[in-house]
């Protein structure tokens, strides 16, 4: 009987072997994801600080572009007064040296309107 027993403990062990093989192979598998798991959620925090940063620099540059369009606009403005008012200079200018002779002229004129305008009034 200690004979038999103790054969049929080394066939035990011969078929527990390759379990317990088995089971270490497992266990290391397990850490190594473990271990892939823990490097994803870091990279995960990483990247979400990273997006968080992207966003604040984004606003920045927007915000920005903002200050210079209104910039751009104001200028552009400035721009069309000046040269609304060089036209209108430009335009004295050439009138003014005729004004002179001009002027009977426009006093003529001025005194037909006003009678045109009383006629209308009656």
């Amino acid at each position: 009987m200690c004979v038999c027993a103790q054969i049929n403990y080394a066939d035990m062990l011969k078929r527990v072997e390759p379990l317990r093989d088995e089971l270490h192979s497992l266990e290391l598998q397990a850490q190594e994801n473990k271990n892939r798991g823990e490097e994803v959620t870091n990279l995960i925090v990483q990247l979400e600080h990273s997006i968080a940063s992207y966003k604040e620099e984004y606003a920045q540059l927007i915000s920005q572009a903002q200050a210079i369009k209104t910039d751009l606009e104001n200028v552009q403005a400035k721009v069309q007064f000046v040269r609304l008012l060089y036209l209108l200079l430009r335009t004295v200018n050439l009138i003014a040296p005729c004004s002179y002779f001009l002027q009977p002229h426009f006093y003529q004129l001025q005194i037909i309107l006003c009678k045109n305008k009383k006629k209308k009034m009656k």
